[in-house]
Order: structure tokens, then C-alpha cells, then sequence
């Protein structure tokens, strides 16, 4: 049995993850996969058959290691848009969206022996609201974490690192007061694609086309069962890797 461990597990897209794998059981390329959500508010009385709720902090590797016991495969799902304060230092973009899977990656690396390497999906970020909507250390943390993940030798040769680049992703299951939202991207962006080459780096957010948390999974899915897929995928790409595994339900 293949073990995926998702960390922030209990959010929009690990929930989504989740809710996907389960109804592809059915599959002859399932990964039977044994899932562990981990949080730092997940509660393990949750639980279900084939999902073991896992609290963690990802800051915390003394806490990672029993999760890191079956060698998993893991998707990085956390990060902030905006510095969580209440948790002080350790609320920052840096440590939030670059440093937890800076760790995880760590771990796996001192923990895997390079013959079969495992996959470490990391949730990044395609292009950054103009500054006057979002805090610039925001997408700054996202490709420094890039960078470390896909410029360390040690991790190229035990980890197969892939890096998602998604814009905004609305859900039909929860935050549903996002979709009004997502409708106006989806119509704006179909509408500033062509224009692309025109639009100024501080706006080609608005080019970038929302993704469901459906097709996210999927994608993810479809990383998981080829092992070929490796470094950064940009959106037209995500969907690409989406339709793919439908292909197969």
C-alpha cells in the first residue's frame, strides 16, 4: 500500500484531495493509497477508513517524523495570503509559504534512499496580485521555496519535486462567497488572454484563469501515477494533467 500524506489536510484543497481519491477507489490505476491529513487543528478522532487525521506542525519537525514513518508521498498544500499574526513569528510568508516545506522536504530527503524516490507536490502560485492587493513577500516566498526545492542536488536525487502554479481555486464544497469572484476571473481572463503580451507583469494576475478544487485534485492525482511528471506546472498545464485523469474515471 502507497501512503500520500497531505499536509494541510484539513483545508480547502487537501479536503478536496480527499474527497476525490475516496470516490476513485474503484479504479484499476487507484493507488490504494492510505492518507494521512495533516494540521495543527486536525483531530484524529475524525478518522475513516483509509483517511487517518494527523495533528502536526509543519514548522515542527520533531512533530513530522512519526507521520514520515511509511515513507509517504506528500502534497504541500499550506499557505497564507495574508501574515497570520496570532501566530507570531511563525505566521510570517516566510515561514509559512517557503520554510514548512523547505522542512518536509528535508525530512524526506534524510529519510528516503534515492532508489524510489517519492513525490513532494508543492502548492505555489501562478502570478501575484498587484501589490496594492496583496503583500509582494507573498509570491517573493513562493519562488524562493521554489527554488530550493528544485535547486537542491541532495532533493533532485530522493524526492521527485513538482511544483504547482494554480491562480485562484474556488470550490463548489466550501468558501462558496469566492465564487462571484472566480466567475469575474474566469470571464476576465478569457477575455485578457489573447492580450497577454500587452498587460504589464503587475496585472497578468488577472490573466490567470480560476481553477476548481476538482480539477486540482485530479491534476494531483495524475502526478502521483506517473512518475515521469516532474518540476513546475503552470496552469494550461494543470488542466491539461486534470483532463488527463478524467480520461481514466
Amino acid at each position: 500500500m502507497t501512503s500520500l500524506l497531505i499536509i494541510g489536510g484539513t483545508g480547502l484543497v487537501g479536503s478536496a484531495i480527499i474527497r476525490e481519491s475516496q470516490k476513485n477507489q474503484h479504479l484499476s490505476s487507484y493507488h490504494n493509497n492510505h492518507i494521512y491529513a495533516l494540521s495543527r487543528t486536525a483531530n484524529r478522532y475524525k478518522s475513516v477508513p483509509g483517511v487517518s487525521y494527523v495533528q502536526a506542525d509543519a514548522l515542527d519537525p520533531n512533530s513530522l517524523r512519526k507521520p514520515f514513518d511509511s515513507n509517504p508521498n506528500v502534497v504541500h498544500t499550506v499557505g497564507t495570503l495574508i501574515e497570520q499574526t496570532k501566530y507570531g513569528s511563525n505566521g510570517t510568508y516566510d515561514k509559512i509559504n517557503r520554510d514548512t516545506v523547505v522542512n518536509v522536504a528535508n525530512i524526506m530527503a534524510s529519510k528516503y534512499d534515492g532508489i524510489h524516490r517519492r513525490c513532494l507536490v508543492y502548492f505555489s502560485a501562478g502570478n501575484a496580485p498587484p501589490r496594492y492587493l496583496l503583500n509582494e513577500r507573498y509570491i517573493q516566498s513562493k519562488r524562493e521555496a521554489e527554488e530550493l526545492l528544485l535547486g537542491n542536488k541532495e532533493f533532485k536525487e530522493k524526492i521527485r519535486v513538482v511544483v504547482l502554479r494554480p491562480g485562484l481555486i474556488y470550490s463548489y464544497h466550501r468558501r462558496q462567497l469566492m465564487l462571484p469572484l472566480a466567475l469575474g476571473l474566469i470571464i476576465g481572463s478569457a477575455i485578457l488572454k489573447p492580450l497577454t503580451s500587452y498587460i504589464p507583469t503587475s496585472a497578468k494576475y488577472f490573466t490567470d484563469r480560476p481553477l476548481s478544487d476538482t480539477e486540482i485534485s485530479r491534476a494531483v492525482l495524475e502526478i502521483l501515477d506517473d512518475n515521469n511528471i516532474e518540476g513546475i506546472y503552470e496552469i494550461e498545464q494543470i488542466k491539461l494533467l486534470a483532463k488527463i485523469w478524467e480520461k481514466k474515471l
